[in-house]
């Protein structure tokens, strides 16, 4: 008669995934002693993802760079992406002059997916610039501009066309 015997143990939780240790220890009839030991996490949450974009000014291509829980698999707009053993990744993607969406997703080995949208400006983020002040300085400096500028008095040349005053018109 063989007997089995289990022992597992459960480690702390993390971000809502939970580790699973399980051990199995096996008894043959003749006296032998076989283990086997197992390491698993079972997946409750999609993964985590964290991604950032940088563009440098004048520039037409912006850098995504992002972390990833491991084991999952990252594409940016439908294009599969490199990650690293540690879960990091970056690519570059086009950025027009006008702002553009961006869309990271991270999926598990299960399917799960967490999605991240990105907006990128290419050549200069205008979106980031101070235009309450810059308005505010323009109109003064078109005000100051006006106020200054002292119009030139023009000479006239009289060219005497007739004889001389206006003279009363008569109807006849």
């Amino acid at each position: 008669m063989d007997r089995y015997r289990c022992r597992s143990r459960r480690t702390a939780m993390a971000k809502g995934n939970q580790s699973f240790d399980a051990g199995i220890l096996v008894i043959t009839p003749a006296g032998t002693a076989l283990t086997a030991f197992l390491a698993a996490e079972i997946l409750r949450e999609p993964p985590e993802l964290t991604t950032s974009a940088q563009t440098d000014a004048f520039s037409l291509r912006s850098r995504l760079l992002g972390r990833a829980d491991e084991g999952a698999t990252i594409t940016v707009d439908g294009q599969p992406v490199e990650v690293s053993a540690g879960g990091g990744f970056h690519t570059e993607v086009d950025a027009p002059i006008w702002p553009r969406d961006i869309v990271v997703v991270a999926r598990d080995p299960l399917g799960t997916e967490t999605v991240r949208r990105l907006e990128v400006v290419g050549f200069l983020d205008y979106r980031g610039l101070p235009w309450v002040p810059m308005v505010g300085l323009a109109t003064v400096a078109f005000g100051i501009l006006l106020f200054v500028r002292i119009p030139r008095q023009r000479s006239v040349v009289m060219v005497a066309d007739g004889d001389g005053r206006l003279e009363e018109i008569d109807g006849d």
